[in-house]
């Protein structure tokens, strides 16, 4: 019931969910061009009152553009020389804010005292960690090679790659990435819980929710990922999806938990 309740949820703001993301690259982008390249400027034309750009690249680019510019530009950097790592450990902080918010909700829904269940959150964090992080990395690593092949190979454009890696990801990707992950949380926070995993339980587990999850991620995912290929700069991606990623987690750990 409670995951029912908070797909619901889900569901209902993902519109804004989907926005934030798009808003703050946005800002962040522009306020990066603005503090890289001083001499931007606006000029109006000799012709009317319409505003137009001229600049001249500055060689050295300045440090400035907000705290949003600052704190993107620190991301994307440690995200461009460590990818591997840094991706392990955006998905170890979304899973552990996705599980939070999983574990408030259920109270809610269940009408009871909130109580932080440390051992499932040690267990969906490392899970993140050792594994959604590096899948995602290279699993999108695969993506974009396709991406660039068929631009190179048949001249396609952004929207037919998109449809095409779209198409990869929800398949292929789907079927790799879902089933595997209920066997490494179940052993993760039996690591934490100093117990014996039970691959029994595991299976049976993926067998009984398996399929509800399947259709909520093909509900959630095709559009996001198809916006997120088609529209958004390929390095600003996995900052996309990682703001979706977050409310996604938090249905997640309620079917897998």
């Amino acid at each position: 019931m409670q995951s029912e309740v908070g797909m619901r949820s889900f569901i209902n703001i993902y519109p804004l969910v989907i926005t934030i993301p798009f808003a703050f690259a946005l800002h962040a982008e522009t306020a990066q061009c603005f503090s890289s390249c001083p001499s931007l400027h606006l000029r109006e034309s000799e012709r009317g009152h319409k505003l137009f750009l001229s600049s001249e690249l500055s060689p050295e680019p300045s440090v400035g553009g907000g705290i949003f510019a600052r704190t993107y530009g620190a991301y994307g950097k440690q995200l461009k020389e460590k990818p591997l790592r840094t991706q392990s450990a955006t998905a170890g902080v979304i899973s552990l804010f996705g599980d939070v918010l999983s574990q408030i909700v259920e109270a809610k829904a269940l009408g009871v005292p909130f109580a932080l269940n440390l051992a499932r959150l040690s267990g969906f964090t490392i899970a993140g960690t050792i594994f959604s992080g590096p899948f995602v990395h290279l699993w999108y690593e695969f993506l974009w090679k396709i991406g660039r092949w068929q631009e190179r190979r048949y001249g396609l454009g952004k929207f037919l790659v998109a449809l095409t890696q779209n198409a990869v990801d929800q398949t292929l990707g789907v079927a790799l990435f879902f089933p595997a992950y209920f066997y490494i949380y179940e052993y993760a926070e039996a690591l934490v819980g100093f117990r014996v995993p039970s691959f029994a339980a595991a299976t049976a587990k993926m067998k009984s929710e398996i399929g509800s999850v399947l259709v909520a991620q093909y509900r959630v995912w095709p559009l996001t990922n198809l916006i997120n290929f088609s529209l958004i700069p390929e390095h600003l991606r996995v900052l996309t999806s990682n703001f979706v990623a977050v409310l996604w987690n938090a249905y997640l750990c309620t079917k897998v938990a």
